[in-house]
């Protein structure tokens, strides 16, 4: 792209105006953002919304089918507890959702190499940051008129599909939002723009941490949060072992599922987002049966190879160990991290065959090789630097269901976050990585 020059000080006053940032104890912190968006082809951007709709499917077509999600992952609950607990709840309701609801995150590299797309994960749990990367879209569209960015839906696309969800399961116009959240949270910004997005539209809403939700009570089926009835309950929390230091918190859990509530996830939502459903997905004969024939051939050329690890190493674990910088080796873990990368890969492998730890908690990748664009960003100090950076682009899928009937399975957004290339994990909150946007070359 030719470089123009750009106001430094209007980005900077932006982030802050339009609250895009954090926050650390009491104080607010503005996150990273290019200053040059990040280029793609059309043909690469059709794949990403052509194939967004399938994921809802799988969401909702794998969710609906408990025994066989529950097959998947019958393993991997044996080596991994948290696994097992949320496979535990799940069985324990036996009603159907009447108002099944997400919004969910596929996250994908484009291959410098083949210029392949390629999905890194499916996060079924606290997708965050729809609103707030609309909002960092909106600031590059006005500063770079000269360029063909991508427009992306409101913010408030989500933050409707979220009322819709709510009032569907309330059958009034002014219904209750819980928000479940972490006792020290660092991205309120976010939350609270779909918070305050919901107040703007009717909603009455409630935040708690899963403590201080043990002691909610189920009414006639209800769930009921100091003498409210929650008409849908939202997780930014829960999606992590740390979240449930105690029974308490898994009670809390269970109550919520076992209640009428509408769940943004529900717990088997939530399990569709695992990365062995993602490993065991790429079975053709798995796709075919959770998707059909047409839709799992169209949606399988952005799965990257992966596979489990079996009793004794089969010819791709050894290529794995014979190449350990080619992939990368992933738990059972949301929110990053957690991955091991690099020649570790070959070490940890080799440890749990040795015993060390349980093999059927990780699944193995191979690694995308994104593309490098050198880009200038500006970083969480306010300076101004340069760098190679790759790009994760991750579109939202608005998914709500009522009755059984499908209403909405459509992009609704879409996260695209940088990282210097040498970076192996990071995200925004954490500093490392660095809000973007798209704009189509040809």
């Amino acid at each position: 792209m030719t470089r123009s020059n750009v106001d430094l000080d209007y980005i900077r006053d932006y982030l802050i105006n339009k609250s895009i940032g954090g926050i650390r104890g009491t104080s607010f912190f503005p996150y990273a953002i290019t200053v040059d968006p990040c280029p793609i082809r059309q043909a690469e951007l059709d794949i990403i919304r052509d194939t967004a709709p399938s994921f809802g499917n799988i969401l909702l077509n794998l969710s609906r089918n408990r025994p066989l999600l529950a097959d998947i992952l019958a393993d991997t609950a044996a080596a991994d507890p948290f696994t097992a607990g949320l496979i535990k709840i799940m069985n324990t309701v036996s009603h159907d959702e009447r108002v099944e609801v997400n919004v969910l995150r596929s996250d994908y590299f484009i291959d410098k190499d083949t210029g392949d797309v390629q999905q890194v994960e499916l996060n079924c749990i606290s997708s965050g940051l729809a609103c707030l990367s609309e909002r960092a879209n909106a600031m590059h569209q006005y500063i770079h008129p000269e360029l063909q960015t991508v427009r992306l839906p409101s913010e408030r696309d989500a933050v409707q599909l979220m009322f819709d969800a709510a009032v569907a399961r309330a059958g009034v116009a002014r219904p209750t939002v819980l928000f479940v959240v972490q006792g020290r949270e660092t991205n309120r910004c976010d939350q609270r723009a779909h918070e305050i997005g919901l107040n703007e539209l009717g909603a009455r809403t409630m935040r708690r941490t899963l403590t201080q939700l043990a002691d909610a009570t189920i009414v006639d089926g209800d769930l009921v949060v100091d003498d409210a009835v929650i008409d849908m309950v939202y997780f930014r929390a829960g999606y992590g072992p740390e979240d449930y230091p105690t029974d308490r918190e898994w009670a809390a859990r269970a109550a919520i599922e076992q209640s009428s509530a509408a769940k943004l996830p529900t717990v088997p939502m939530q399990l569709v987002g695992a990365k062995k459903v993602q490993q065991a997905l790429c079975d053709e004969a798995l796709l075919a049966k959770v998707l059909g024939e047409d839709e799992a051939a169209s949606v399988r050329r952005v799965f990257a190879p992966m596979g489990a690890l079996p009793p004794e190493p089969d010819a791709f674990i050894q290529d794995v160990l014979a190449h350990p910088a080619d992939f990368v080796l992933k738990p059972q873990r949301e929110g990053g991290g957690h991955n091991v990368f690099g020649a570790d890969v070959g070490t940890a492998i080799k440890d749990l065959y040795a015993g060390k730890g349980d093999r059927d908690a990780w699944i193995v990748m191979k690694r995308i090789r994104p593309r490098v664009e050198s880009r200038r960003f500006v970083g969480t100090d306010g300076e101004v630097a340069e760098a190679g950076l790759v790009a994760e682009i991750g579109p939202f899928i608005g998914v709500l269901a009522v009755d059984g009937e499908v209403k909405v399975n459509q992009m609704i957004g879409m996260l695209v976050r940088s990282k210097p290339e040498n970076v192996d994990e990071g995200g925004v909150m954490s500093g490392v990585a660095i809000f973007d946007t798209l704009y189509v070359v040809d």
